[in-house]
């Protein structure tokens, strides 16, 4: 048999097929939030929608082929500003989208004149202050790994997914090791890696991160619970265990970290600047203070402008220092041209990132939903004054015996006539300790698993279970004043917003009614003149399934853009070799997912790299392709069948049966054979 002859009894008999894509070599893979990422949706958001899943899931690609689609002819399309079926807004082309500059406040160093010089500059002269902060959960956030602080080894057993964890001390080192209990045979070594950062203070839970290869980190799947006690899986591994395969990104770091950078713009790739929370992110960059301080500046009456301090700015200048981590709405967009890892302390964050709320709040708890649950509180909405800091010290944390009482005083400072409805026996036969925030801000579950957390919904609480979202498709709205933007703009934001949402719901039919406001509201501003990267990628990610030919046109037109984002670069090259694909073109999708190897640790494109190669008769680089995908996930025993085809196809008999026997270990006993009369899948072409 010649090798092309092998390719395609390879092709019919697993089950990839480009007309029917049922990509039999991932066809245990679950729908994933975004695209390409194998990581797990976030508890209580379900799997992505159909129209945006990844190609590597079963049954995720159109069910036949676009006539006259080949393997190597470029599909033609209408072009990005007049594809159907969108009826365009009535408005001038020439609309008015100028963005605003970026507001930055009263204080020096809101502006690029200032630099960063690390929190160790400020202890010199706050040493009090710094000593204190050491004592709040801020000061934690993320530090390198210690083995004298580390919780005691140990080993966890998951049994959905038959994996085992030891977790060492090993050679200065703390280890986790995964090992997996295939349905027959021996136990099998998955992986084994040193940690090197821990995420989280320690007051509820640590996270370990491990390093990859290649600047890749990755999350351990074992986190320490310190309210429990003991080692489990980490949040999101309980639905689905993909081992040491999910990504950690510079988004992820970014609320952990005092301060960090993508290497190059690559989200994939992060430098730590800053370890834990530091001065520096709520009093933007000290170098100007320094300078003054040290008498390199004249010193002027009034308040010291060269550093941001909080209690010269406004509300919202204020809250947008904690909403920077501690708002996540319904969804969000960030405005053209900016990120959020951009926002410095005295700027206001809808000049970056837009978050919208359902117009039926969501009233349930959040870990990193305090803002907004705040907005939504009688005391919040009754007052000009109340905001984060009223009640929070950033500096310092009162201690567990004056916890009840520091926070009670709060409550009194403006409860004043009428402290509590309750008569004083009924109140202190609910709470001995007289605590109002047990009444008002209970302590209630989150979205996180075994991580409770204050809601911080003031008000007379029913129930501390947290109620869910609704089902129904809801209207989203801006949570801050976005009137500074032109209306170009907010319309643009708010479709990113529907696709956003879109991508978080549970629900099919909402998120269905989502997509498609998203991709009206973004034809729709295309239509109206503007020219923007973000949203041809947005439309590319939307069409892939409905009209792959328009996806190749968008995306191909967002990667020529000089001001494209990395991180909208993934996507949209995620879109193109996923289109290509979808029209059986596997030679143009080799290059785009050659680029996405690139930029971010996937084992599906490694994979999908490895079939198309094999598709263009490179067996050598098919098969690096191919060990890549298996070293990532070693537990898919498609993977392993890939590998074992291509080394036979390179004549390595040897190696092809070892991998044949591990595909066979982890998929478990053979199925029965078919009866002999029974039809051959690769003669009929099924």
């Amino acid at each position: 048999m010649t090798t092309r002859s092998r390719i395609v009894t390879l092709v019919a008999l697993m089950g990839f097929t480009f007309a029917g894509a049922s990509f039999f070599y991932l066809r245990d893979r679950p729908a994933v939030m975004s695209d390409g990422d194998q990581s797990v949706p976030p508890t209580g958001q379900g799997v992505a929608p159909a129209w945006n899943r990844d190609p590597y899931q079963p049954g995720n690609m159109p069910g036949s082929p676009v006539p006259g689609a080949g393997n190597s002819a470029r599909p033609v399309a209408a072009s990005p500003t007049t594809a159907s079926p969108t009826t365009y807004s009535a408005a001038a082309a020439d609309e008015p989208a100028e963005l605003p500059p970026i507001r930055s406040g009263d204080f020096e160093n809101t502006r690029d004149v200032a630099t960063y010089v690390g929190g160790g500059a400020c202890a010199e002269c706050h040493d009090s202050v710094h000593q204190a902060f050491l004592g709040t959960t801020h000061s934690r956030s993320l530090r390198e790994v210690d083995l004298a602080r580390e919780p005691p080894g140990d080993e966890v057993v998951d049994p959905v997914s038959r994996r085992k964890y030891q977790l060492v001390r090993e050679d200065d080192e703390f280890r986790h090791r995964e090992t997996l209990a295939p349905p027959s045979g021996e136990s099998i070594e998955l992986a084994d890696f040193a940690c090197r950062y821990v995420v989280g203070s320690g007051a509820h839970a640590v996270t370990y991160l491990v390093d990859a290869g290649d600047g890749f980190l990755a999350e351990s799947p074992v986190t320490w619970y310190a309210s429990k006690d003991h080692w489990e899986l980490s949040p999101g591994f309980q639905n689905y265990n993909t081992g040491f395969a999910r990504p950690v990104y510079t988004d992820c770091l970014f609320c952990h970290a005092g301060r960090v950078e993508a290497v190059d713009g690559n989200r994939s790739h992060s430098t730590i600047h800053a370890l834990a929370i530091d001065c520096e992110r709520c009093h933007g960059p000290g170098s100007l203070h320094v300078s003054k301080r040290q008498g390199e500046l004249e010193s002027g009456a009034g308040p010291d402008r060269t550093i941001v301090n909080p209690r010269h700015l406004s509300r919202e200048q204020g809250e947008a220092i904690c909403a920077q981590c501690h708002l996540d709405g319904a969804a969000e967009a960030d405005v053209r041209g900016r990120r959020l890892r951009d926002f410095q302390p005295g700027h206001w964050l809808e000049d970056y990132r837009i978050h919208y709320g359902l117009q039926v709040p969501d009233t349930s708890m959040k870990v990193v939903g305090h803002v907004e649950q705040l907005h939504l509180s009688n005391c919040y909405r009754g007052s000009e004054s109340l905001t984060c800091s009223t009640c929070h010290d950033a500096h310092r944390v009162p201690s567990a015996e004056a916890r009840v009482g520091y926070y009670r005083d709060k409550c009194l400072a403006c409860h004043t006539d009428q402290p509590c409805s309750l008569p004083e026996p009924a109140r202190l036969d609910q709470s001995p300790q007289d605590d109002c925030a047990s009444c008002h801000m209970p302590t209630s579950p989150t979205d996180i698993i075994h991580v409770p957390a204050t809601h911080h919904r003031i008000g007379v609480h029913i129930s501390d279970v947290a109620v869910a979202r609704p089902p129904a498709a809801g209207e989203l709205v801006p949570l801050g004043d976005i009137s500074h933007l032109p209306k170009l703009e907010q319309d643009r934001c708010l479709g990113l917003a529907y696709l956003d949402a879109s991508l978080k719901t549970r629900s099919p039919p909402v998120s269905e009614a989502y997509r498609v406001r998203a991709r009206d509201l973004l034809q729709d501003v295309l239509g109206r003149g503007l020219q923007d990267p973000d949203v041809q990628t947005a439309l590319a990610r939307i069409y892939q399934r409905e009209n792959p030919p328009q996806a190749i046109v968008f995306a191909e037109s967002a990667l020529q853009s000089p001001e494209l984002a990395v991180d909208t670069r993934t996507q949209a090259l995620f879109a193109l070799s996923n289109s290509y694909l979808s029209l059986r073109q596997t030679q143009l999708a080799i290059q785009p997912l050659e680029q996405l190897t690139s930029l971010r640790r996937q084992a599906g494109d490694w994979f999908l790299l490895g079939v198309c190669r094999m598709q263009a008769g490179n067996l050598e680089a098919a098969l690096e392709a191919a060990r890549r995908a298996a070293e990532i996930r070693p537990d898919k025993p498609n993977f392993q069948e890939l590998l074992a085809e291509l080394y036979r196809l390179a004549g390595q008999e040897q190696l092809a049966d070892e991998h044949a026997l591990r595909a066979q270990q982890l998929k478990g006993p053979a199925e029965p054979q078919s009866p002999p009369d029974a039809p051959d899948a690769a003669a009929s072409g099924s």
